[in-house]
C-alpha cells in the first residue's frame, strides 16, 4: 500500500510517498513564504497551499499509484471561507500578533481558559484570531461561513468535508481538552459561533474520501481515504519515538517546538506550558515553544544551509565575545507570555566580529529552548532530547543544545520526523501496524547520532541564561513600572 504523506509547513509543503514498510518511494517539496509586514501583520495567500497540494498530488499520481493520503500541518493559521469554501481573505498566520489587544483584554480569564483548554490566552492560537477578525472586520466575519485552519481547508479541497482533528482543536482555545469537544463557555467567551467551526474528529482517523473533482485535477482516484494524522509538532514527536514519558522532542524549525508525551491533563500546568491533544488518540502532549528560531537566523544570515552559522560557532567562543542577544523577534513565550517583546542585541563593541553576533543569536535561541525544557520537567523528568527540524541539521547546533541543556541529544538524520510520524498514524488507521511502538520500529532511522554535553559549558550557559533574564527584566519590567 502506497501512502502519500503531506507535511504542510510554514516555509513549504513536502510530499513523500511511502510503502507499507515506511520505505520512501518518491518525494517533492514546494516552497512558499508568509508575508511579514508592519504592526505584527503576517499573512499568506491560501492559494499557496492549494497550488502546492495540487502540484504534489498530480506529480506523484503521475508516477505511482496512491492508495491513501496522510495529512500533517502547521496548526493555528486562520483562513475564513465563504459558503462555497472559497477564502474571503488571506490567511492570518500563527505568527500574526495583531490580535494582541484582544488577547490582553481576555487576560483576566487566563485561569478559566487554561482550566478548560490546557493553555492560557495567547496570540498564536486560532481562537483569539477569530475574535480579532470579528472585531476588526465585522463585514468579512459575517460573510464567513467557516473558520478553518490550513489542514481543514486542504482536506475540504480533497474530500468536500469540513473536519478538524483534536490536535488542531486543542490549538484554538475553544476546545475542552478533557471532553475533546467545542466548549460552549469558551465559544461564548471568544464570541465564536460553533456552526462556523469544523466537526471534531480523533487524530489518526479518516477525514473523508477523495471526491471526483479532486481526481479530475490530480489523478488520485476518488474513494481514496484521506487521514488526518495530527499537527506537525505532534507528528514530529511520534516520528522520534515519543510515545511515552521520559523523552522530549525538540523541533528546530521556523519556531522551536518542544513536545513530551503524557497520559492525562496535569492538575496544574505551569505558566507558559501548554497541554494539547496528542497525535495518539486519547493521549496528551506537553508543549512549549520559542516563537522565532530558524526565522531569526534567516533574517540575519540569509543562508538556507546555515553554513554561516556552523562557521560562527566554530570561530566565536562560548559567550560570543560578550555579545548577548534576546531572540524575541515575534515576542517571548516562556516562562511568561509577552507578545510585545522584541529582539535585543547587547554588548557589541568594535572588537566583535560578525561571527560573534551570529553565535550570540544562536546561543540566545538555545537558552530559550532549554528554558522551555526546564518548564516541561516541572511536570515530568526528561532523560533525553530528540532533535529534528531544519536548524538541527547543523552539527555544531546539536552539540550546543546538548551543552546548554546538560542532556544527551539524539539526532536521526535529515528526513522529516513529522513525515515519519504521519506515516505511523496512517499505518495505525489503515491497520498496517497493530501498535505505535511497532510502527516506530518499522519507520525509525538506524543511524541515530548521540551528542553528550560538556557539563562545564552547561554551568557557563546557566549563568548566561541568568544574564539574559536580568537584561529582559531591566528592559521590560522596569520600563513598564516607570510608565
Amino acid at each position: 500500500m502506497n501512502i502519500l504523506v503531506l507535511d504542510i509547513g510554514t516555509s513549504g509543503m513536502r510530499g513523500a510517498l511511502m510503502d507499507e514498510n515506511a520505505g520512501l518511494l518518491w518525494k517533492e517539496q514546494v516552497s512558499y513564504a508568509p508575508s511579514y509586514e508592519e504592526n505584527g501583520k503576517v499573512t499568506q495567500a491560501p492559494s499557496d497551499w492549494k497550488n502546492a497540494l495540487f502540484q504534489i498530488c498530480a506529480d506523484c499520481a503521475g508516477e505511482y499509484p496512491v492508495h491513501a493520503l496522510a495529512v500533517t500541518s502547521q496548526r493555528s493559521s486562520l483562513i475564513p471561507l465563504d459558503a462555497e469554501g472559497i477564502p474571503v481573505s488571506d490567511a492570518v498566520m500563527w505568527q500574526d500578533t495583531r490580535n494582541t489587544e484582544v488577547c490582553e483584554a481576555l487576560r483576566t480569564q487566563d485561569a478559566f481558559v487554561r482550566s478548560r483548554c490546557g493553555a492560557a490566552v495567547n496570540t498564536v492560537f486560532s481562537g483569539g484570531k477569530m475574535t480579532w477578525l470579528r472585531e476588526t472586520e465585522p463585514d468579512l466575519y459575517q460573510h464567513t461561513r467557516r473558520l478553518v485552519v490550513i489542514p481543514d481547508y486542504l482536506i475540504h479541497e480533497m474530500t468536500g468535508e469540513y473536519v478538524t482533528d483534536h490536535t488542531y482543536g486543542s490549538r484554538s482555545l475553544l476546545m475542552d481538552i478533557r471532553k475533546r469537544s467545542w466548549s460552549p463557555e469558551l465559544l461564548d467567551l471568544f464570541r465564536v459561533e460553533e456552526e462556523k467551526l469544523c466537526r471534531l474528529i480523533a487524530p489518526s482517523s479518516a477525514a473523508g474520501l477523495i471526491w471526483e473533482q479532486f481526481e479530475k485535477q490530480t489523478g488520485i482516484k476518488s474513494g481514496t481515504p484521506v487521514i488526518s494524522c495530527g499537527g506537525d509538532q505532534q507528528c514530529a514527536a511520534l516520528g522520534q519515538g515519543i510515545t511515552g514519558p521520559g523523552k522530549v522532542s525538540v523541533n528546530l524549525g521556523t519556531g522551536a517546538y518542544l513536545t513530551a508525551s503524557c497520559d492525562r491533563v496535569p492538575e496544574v500546568i505551569p505558566e507558559g506550558l501548554i497541554c494539547n491533544a496528542s497525535a495518539i488518540p486519547a493521549q496528551y502532549v506537553l508543549e512549549a515553544n520559542v516563537l522565532t528560531c530558524g526565522a531569526a537566523l534567516d533574517w540575519l544570515v540569509h543562508t538556507p544551509d546555515y553554513s554561516v552559522v556552523a562557521e560562527a560557532l566554530r570561530n566565536s567562543p562560548p559567550g560570543a565575545g560578550g555579545v548577548l542577544t534576546l531572540p524575541y523577534f515575534q515576542g517571548r513565550s516562556m516562562p511568561d507570555w509577552n507578545s510585545s517583546a522584541r529582539a535585543v542585541f547587547s554588548g557589541i563593541s568594535l572588537e566583535n566580529s560578525y561571527h560573534d553576533i551570529v553565535r550570540s543569536l544562536v546561543e540566545g535561541i538555545a537558552v530559550e529552548v532549554c528554558r522551555s525544557l526546564q518548564e516541561i520537567e516541572k511536570i515530568q523528568p526528561a532523560e533525553a532530547v530528540y532533535l529534528s527540524g531544519g536548524l538541527g541539521r547543523t552539527e555544531e547546533i546539536r552539540q550546543l543544545i546538548a551543552d546548554v541543556s546538560g542532556k544527551k541529544v539524539w539526532y536521526g538524520g535529515e528526513e522529516s520526523a513529522a513525515i515519519r510520524g504521519a506515516w505511523m498514524s496512517a499505518a495505525i488507521c489503515l491497520h498496517i501496524q497493530e501498535s505505535w511502538d511497532a510502527a516506530w520500529q518499522i519507520s525509525c532511522l538506524e543511524d541515530m547520532r548521540i551528542y553528550t554535553p560538556d557539563y562545564a559549558l552547561t554551568a557557563f550557559y546557566r549563568n548566561r541564561s541568568a544574564e539574559m533574564e536580568t537584561l529582559y527584566r531591566r528592559i521590560y519590567t522596569e520600563t513598564a513600572q516607570r510608565m
